[in-house]
């Protein structure tokens, strides 16, 4: 089963807005939403620690999918986030989410949404 992990920043718009969009859904999702310092050496630090998964996504929130197999994979931000949120009530299948234009890894997240709606 895989896990929806949210880095948000204290006191960041767009965190809250993930933040508050995944508690609605914790009864539905394997959710972690972690709570980060708005203090640069924090931020800086968990940025660092997580540059390979991230690549270049430098902003708050950093929200992460789990694999079952414990492999961290980029969604994104709030954006992303609030996209897949969007998309999860129109698909009916998996052939629907195969077909639309979005990352591998956005397929999967939503397919994992999907199965568990």
């Amino acid at each position: 089963m895989g896990k929806i992990i949210a880095y948000c920043r204290e006191e960041c718009p767009h965190s809250i807005k993930s933040s508050e969009s995944l508690t609605k859904f914790k009864n539905k999702y394997n959710i972690d939403i972690v709570s980060v310092k708005n203090e640069d050496q924090i931020k800086n630090n968990l940025k660092k620690k997580l540059k390979e998964i991230i690549g270049n996504h430098n902003t708050f929130p950093i929200i992460l999918y789990e694999t079952s197999k414990q492999k961290l994979l980029l969604i994104g931000g709030n954006s992303d986030l609030q996209n897949l949120i969007q998309l999860i009530d129109k698909v009916n299948s998996k052939e629907d989410i195969i077909n639309l234009d979005l990352t591998n890894i956005h397929k999967r997240v939503l397919y994992y949404m999907f199965k568990n709606k």
